[in-house]
C-alpha cells in the first residue's frame, strides 16, 4: 500500500511529467487554433459534432464543460459560416439539435485527421519517457527531436491506397470542395461523383486515396483509361486544405504514374485550368509538357491540356 501514497519519490515526478505533457498539449493546441483562427472551444465544439453526430445545446455545454449561452453563441456563428444547421428532434419536437453541414463536415474533416496526428505523436512521445527521470528524458526527447518534427512524421506515415467503396464520400467531397472554389460542378463530375467504381474503376482506371493512420481520406486522385487501353488521364486529384504542404499531392501523382507504367500505357494526359498554378506547377514537376487543348473537352473549365509521355509510340 505504499506504493500509492505521496511518499513515493517518483510521485512527483510523475506528477510533474503529467503536468509538462498537459502544457504541451495546450500549447500546441492553441497554435493549431491560432493558425486555423479559430480558439481552442470552437475546435473542439466542431470535432464533437463531426465525432458524435447530432447533439443539443445542452449536451454540447456537458461535453465541451462550458456555460449554455457561449455554446449557443458558437452554434450562431457557425451556422453563419452554413457550416451547422439546427433541426427539430424527430423524436421529440421540443429538443433542437445542431449538425455539421457537408460544408462543416469537410472543414472539420481535415481538423479531426490533424488531431488524430497530433494525439499518435503526443501518445508516442510519452511513451518514449520514463516516469523515474520524467522532466530530464522529455526535455532531452524534445533536444534530439522537436514536436514539430515529431508530427511530421506521423505525416509521413500518411499511406497511398487504392479505392474502395467506403471512400465514395471523401471522394467526392474532397473533389467537389475545390472545385466549387474556383468553378462550378459540370455534369461529368456528377457522374463520376455518383459511381466512381462504374466510370472509372470499371473501365481499367484506378482510384489512389491518401489515408492518414487514423483512417481518414485527406488526398484523391484518379487514371481514367481511354477506350484504347493505352492512354491515361490524370484527374480528380484533391488534398484537403489542412494538409496542403506535406508532399500528399506529390506522393498521389506519382502512386498513378507508377500505375501507368505497371499498366504499360504510352502516356498520361491531363486537363486543368490556368488558375491553379500550384496544381500546373506539381504537374510540371512530375513531368508533364504542356500541350495544344484538344477539341471536344467534356470540361467547360478546362483551357490548358499537358502530357507525360512513358513510352515511344
Amino acid at each position: 500500500m505504499d506504493s500509492i501514497k505521496g511518499t513515493n519519490p517518483s510521485s512527483n515526478s510523475f506528477e510533474r511529467l503529467l503536468d509538462r505533457y498537459l502544457t504541451l498539449c495546450k500549447g500546441y493546441e492553441a497554435l493549431q487554433s491560432e493558425s486555423l483562427g479559430l480558439d481552442a472551444v470552437k475546435v473542439r465544439l466542431g470535432l464533437t459534432l463531426y465525432r458524435n453526430g447530432p447533439l443539443s445545446i445542452s449536451e454540447l455545454s456537458e461535453a465541451l464543460g462550458v456555460s449554455h449561452p457561449a455554446v449557443l453563441k458558437i452554434a450562431l456563428e457557425f451556422i453563419g459560416k452554413d457550416w451547422v444547421a439546427d433541426y427539430r428532434d424527430r423524436r421529440d419536437k421540443r429538443r433542437r439539435l445542431l449538425a455539421l453541414t457537408n460544408e462543416g463536415s469537410t472543414y472539420f474533416m481535415g481538423i479531426s485527421a490533424h488531431d488524430a496526428i497530433r494525439r499518435q505523436a503526443f501518445g508516442a512521445l510519452a511513451k518514449a519517457v520514463g516516469v523515474d527521470q520524467a522532466l530530464t528524458d522529455l526535455d532531452q526527447a524534445l533536444q534530439d527531436q522537436s514536436l514539430e518534427s515529431r508530427v511530421q512524421e506521423v505525416h509521413d506515415q500518411i499511406k497511398v491506397l487504392p479505392y474502395n467503396d467506403a471512400n465514395q464520400t471523401a471522394f467526392e467531397r474532397l473533389n467537389r470542395a475545390w472545385i466549387q472554389q474556383y468553378f462550378r460542378i459540370e455534369a461529368e463530375d456528377s457522374r463520376i461523383f455518383a459511381d466512381p467504381r462504374s466510370t472509372i474503376i470499371e473501365p481499367g482506371g484506378e482510384i489512389f486515396m491518401a489515408v492518414v493512420p487514423s483512417g481518414e481520406v485527406v488526398g484523391t486522385c484518379a487514371m481514367i483509361l481511354s477506350a484504347s487501353k493505352r492512354v491515361g488521364e490524370l484527374a480528380k486529384m484533391a488534398v484537403h486544405p489542412h494538409f496542403q504542404g506535406f508532399g500528399i499531392g506529390r506522393r498521389l501523382g506519382q502512386s498513378a504514374i507508377a500505375w501507368a507504367e505497371s499498366k504499360h500505357l504510352e502516356r498520361i494526359t491531363l486537363e486543368s485550368n490556368q488558375r491553379l498554378r500550384p496544381a500546373l506547377a506539381l504537374y510540371e514537376s512530375l513531368g508533364f509538357e504542356q500541350i495544344e487543348l484538344p477539341p471536344g473537352s467534356e470540361f467547360a473549365r478546362a483551357d490548358i491540356a499537358m502530357v507525360l509521355m512513358l513510352r515511344e509510340v
